[in-house]
């Protein structure tokens, strides 16, 4: 079963930083970057289409004609059989993809990858991807990441955000789940920084329990925990639980 949850989590972030005006063009391509490296941790789907003219406009998601793939002469019977067997969209190989093939206006199918993707890398030594489009990409720290999407969340007022990324966190301040390292002191005080941005609003409590990890029951467990990251986590939720 996909999670739903991360998926959209990250959707509405990418949204939340393309309405940052602060940020510069190559900041807002390194945390959206950040975002789906962070989503390839989970069981998840394909959602760059879901947000697909942000990703265009910061030149992360790029379109190019079939016949520039590097790989086209072997990838041409795969793509016959697809027009024959009218697929909307099919994986090329682990990091391209076709969509709406045969329904595109000069017979040429667009092939889509991301930057930072081997294949994109590929095209930008050969001359094929130029201009903004061939700019690298960084991954940040996770917690830097979460912390510019959760300051922006908090600029714009987004409290269904701030609870997604409440519910989200819990993977991050948890080592026994296995997505994060023990956290350091340091972590533990960015930790606590990002969990006070998050909770900027009153408004934001009663939104955190329609999450994934506070509605199935899952905030009992949490209780019982006896990691210090988690209690430092869950302590002002459960307090206002037990105050409201």
């Amino acid at each position: 079963m996909g999670m739903y949850e991360i998926e959209g989590v990250v959707i509405d972030s990418v949204s939340c930083i393309d309405n940052n005006k602060d940020l510069k063009l190559q900041d807002k391509r390194n945390i959206i970057h950040s975002l789906y490296e962070f989503q390839k941790m989970f069981d998840t789907g394909y959602t760059y289409f879901r947000v697909y003219d942000i990703l265009k406009k910061y030149h992360y998601l790029i379109s190019i004609p079939i016949d520039k793939h590097p790989d086209y002469e072997k990838l041409k019977p795969k793509i016959e059989e697809a027009k024959r067997n009218n697929e909307t969209w099919f994986w090329l190989d682990n990091e391209s993809l076709i969509k709406d093939i045969g329904k595109e206006g000069n017979g040429k199918p667009l092939f889509h990858i991301v930057a930072g993707s081997s294949i994109w890398q590929k095209l930008v030594d050969s001359g094929v991807i130029e201009g903004e489009e061939k700019q690298g990409v960084t991954q940040l720290p996770w917690l830097d990441m979460v912390d510019i999407v959760v300051c922006s969340a908090k600029e714009q007022k987004n409290t269904d955000l701030s609870a997604q990324w409440y519910d989200t966190m819990i993977y991050l301040v948890s080592p026994d789940l296995e997505y994060c390292d023990e956290p350091t002191e340091t972590d533990l005080l960015k930790i606590e920084q990002i969990r006070e941005n998050i909770l900027f609003d009153e408004t934001v409590y009663p939104l955190i329990e329609k999450q994934y990890a506070f509605s199935r029951g899952a905030l009992d467990f949490l209780k019982q925990d006896t990691q210090a990251s988690i209690q430092l986590w869950i302590k002002p939720y459960i307090y206002w639980l037990e105050n409201h």
